[in-house]
C-alpha cells in the first residue's frame, strides 16, 4: 500500500507531531508499506532529514503567511505519486486543503488532529480557527474516511463539533530503552549532583511552565532543602519567544541556582537527560496525548501531570500523580512529592510497565495497519474504530 504522510513540517519545528509521524512512518515501512512524507520546508528541514532514514521525504517551498503554511506544488505532488491513502497530521494549515482536494479525487484520507480540536486548543487563536473551520477544515474533517483520536476524551471533543465520521482510538507509541545501555548523565548534571525535576517539551504558555516556575519558587521558599536536593530543568525549544520571559521570571525570583534551561535536546542528548532525571512534570492546560510523558515512563520516571494530559491510565496504574495549574497548590504538592524517594521509584517502575503493555510501537503500528486496510479495502471494521449509530 502506498501511504502519504502529510504535515506542515517534518522537522523539529513540528514538535511532538513530527516525532509521532516519524515513528509511525518507520514502523510501517519496516513491515512493507510504501511510505512517503510530504511536508513544508522550514529552517530545520535539511538538518533533520537524516533522521528519516530511507523514507522518501518530499519538501515543498512554503509561501505566504507562516500561519497558513501554503506549500507550493503540494496538491500536484500528492496526485503524481498515485497514493492509496493519505494520513494528515495536524490541522488549520494548507495541508488540510490538500487532503480535502485529494479526497475529491477519491483518495481516502485519515486525519490525526493531535489534540488540536480540544477545547483549550480551539480557544487559542480562536477567531483564526473559526475562519479556517468555515473555509476548509470542517469540510476536510467531514470528508475524512477515518478521524484518528488519541483517546476517548479527544474522540468526544471531535463529536461535539458535529463530526460523525468513523473514529479510530489509537494512542501514541514510544520506544523502550535498553537499560543495559543506559547513557551517562550530561556533564553539567553530573557535576551538579542534584536530581533533576524535568520539563521536556516546547516552551509555550499552554504547557504551564510559567506556573511551574512560580510553584517552584514557593516550594523552595517554604522548604529550602528541596533546592539542595533537586534542580528544575527546562528542556525544549522556544515556541514563539516565550523562553526569554521565563528566564526573566527566574531571575526576578532569584532562582538561577535551582533552575536550568538547556534549550532543545534530541537524540543521544535527550536519552541521557531522560535516563538520569529524577522525575518528570507537565502542568499543561491542553494535550492530545503527550509523547514526553510516554518517554518519561519508558525511562522509569515518575510523572506529575494535569488531567488535561489525557493519560488517565497513568493515574489508575499508579505511574503518575495528578496536579493542577495553581502555583500555590502545585507548590504544596512538590514539597510533599519530592521528599518520598521510595514512592517516586515505585511510580517510575509502574510507568515502565504501563508503556510495555499499552504504548509499544508494535501494538500501535498493528492498529494503524488494520485501520489503513479497512479504509482502502473495506471488510470487517477493526475493534479500535467506532462509528455513530
Amino acid at each position: 500500500m502506498r501511504v502519504g504522510m502529510l504535515s506542515a513540517s517534518m522537522s523539529r519545528t513540528g514538535g511532538g507531531v513530527t516525532g509521532v509521524m516519524q515513528t509511525l512512518s518507520m514502523d510501517l515501512s519496516a513491515i512493507g508499506f510504501d511510505v512517503q512524507v510530504f511536508a513544508g520546508r522550514d529552517e530545520s528541514s535539511l538538518s533533520d532529514l537524516a533522521a528519516w532514514g530511507d523514507i522518501p521525504v518530499k519538501l515543498h517551498k512554503r509561501i505566504g503567511p507562516a500561519s497558513l503554511g501554503f506549500q507550493s506544488g503540494l496538491s500536484r505532488s500528492l496526485r503524481k505519486h498515485n497514493l492509496d491513502l493519505i494520513h494528515l497530521h495536524g490541522l488549520w494549515m494548507y495541508p488540510s486543503i490538500a487532503a480535502l482536494r485529494a479526497s475529491k479525487d477519491a483518495i481516502p484520507h485519515i486525519v490525526s488532529p493531535h489534540g488540536m480540536l480540544d477545547p483549550w486548543a480551539l480557544q487559542n487563536s480562536r477567531w483564526k480557527k473559526k475562519v479556517a473551520y468555515s473555509l476548509f477544515e470542517s469540510a476536510n474533517l467531514k470528508r475524512a474516511t477515518v478521524i484518528h483520536a488519541l483517546n476517548e476524551r479527544e474522540r468526544d471533543a471531535i463529536r461535539r463539533l458535529g463530526v460523525r465520521n468513523a473514529a479510530a482510538i489509537i494512542p501514541n507509541s514510544v520506544d523502550l530503552p535498553n537499560d543495559a545501555e543506559r547513557p551517562l548523565p550530561p556533564e553539567w548534571l553530573q557535576a551538579d549532583g542534584r536530581r533533576a525535576l524535568l520539563f521536556l517539551g516546547r516552551i509555550h504558555p499552554k504547557k504551564g511552565v510559567r506556573e511551574t516556575v512560580e510553584a517552584w519558587h514557593l516550594a523552595l521558599k517554604a522548604k529550602p532543602q528541596i533546592g539542595e536536593d533537586w534542580l528544575f530543568v527546562i528542556a525544549g525549544w522556544d515556541d514563539g519567544g516565550h523562553r526569554s520571559a521565563l528566564e526573566a521570571l527566574v531571575a526576578d525570583l532569584g532562582l538561577e541556582a535551582s533552575v536550568r534551561f538547556t534549550g532543545p535536546v534530541f537524540g543521544k542528548d535527550k536519552e541521557a537527560l531522560l535516563s538520569n532525571a529524577g522525575a518528570f512534570i507537565l502542568a499543561s492546560y491542553s494535550e492530545g496525548l503527550p509523547l514526553g510523558v510516554l518517554e518519561a515512563w519508558s525511562h522509569s520516571l515518575p510523572v506529575f501531570m494535569t488531567p488535561e494530559c489525557n493519560l488517565t491510565e497513568g493515574f489508575t496504574a499508579g505511574a503518575a500523580r495528578s496536579i493542577n495549574n495553581s502555583p500555590e497548590m502545585l507548590a504544596v504538592f512538590l514539597r510533599e512529592a519530592l521528599s518520598d524517594a521510595a514512592e517516586l521509584k515505585a511510580m517510575g517502575a509502574k510507568g515502565r510497565a504501563l508503556v510495555e503493555t499499552k504504548f509499544s510501537r508494535q501494538k500501535v503500528a498493528s492498529s494503524f495497519v488494520q485501520v489503513y486496510n479497512w479504509s482502502v479495502f473495506g471488510g470487517e471494521r477493526p475493534q479500535c474504530v467506532h462509528v455513530v449509530k
